[in-house]
């Protein structure tokens, strides 16, 4: 009887731990698989971030980056492909070519110094991009336009 009851335990615990795990498996949203290509035409590295609307007002960060080294000769075209696995939701690309080696995108008075894109969403608007601009809605896989780094 005393072997019955610990094994009735001991199998009520198991299922419980179980039951949570699925039950969190469940909650978990979806990894979804972002993928995309930009077009360069400079040597130096591509730096690719993937941002929602929170991470999109900070400067030089992303949620995850993709980063390829570019060793082009001047005017050749080259296509560097990307992929990001995210969970479902609202994401924007941004990228730029460091083509100085200093780990960041320069800047003007006028805007910024460094070839760059975006993942724009019809007409590339004049002036700073909202994150409206260049946002999109990734429920499943998707593949992204071409993204022209210039």
């Amino acid at each position: 009887m005393r072997y019955l009851t610990w094994l009735i335990l001991w199998a009520s615990a198991i299922i419980l731990c179980f039951t949570t795990l699925v039950d969190a498996r469940a909650d978990s949203p979806p990894v979804i698989s972002i993928s995309g290509i930009c077009q360069v035409s400079r040597p130096g590295t591509l730096v690719v971030y993937i941002v929602d609307e929170k991470q999109f007002r900070v400067p030089m960060s992303g949620i995850q980056s993709h980063v390829s080294e570019i060793s082009v000769p001047t005017s050749i075209i080259q296509l560097i492909p990307f992929t990001f696995r995210v969970p479902a939701g609202r994401y924007a690309l941004r990228c730029f070519l460091d083509t100085n080696g200093n780990g960041k995108l320069d800047r003007g008075l006028l805007g910024p110094l460094e070839p760059w894109g975006m993942s724009w969403q019809g007409k590339r608007p004049a002036g700073i991009p909202s994150f409206n601009d260049v946002s999109f809605q990734a429920d499943h896989p998707i593949q992204v336009p071409l993204i022209i780094i210039e």
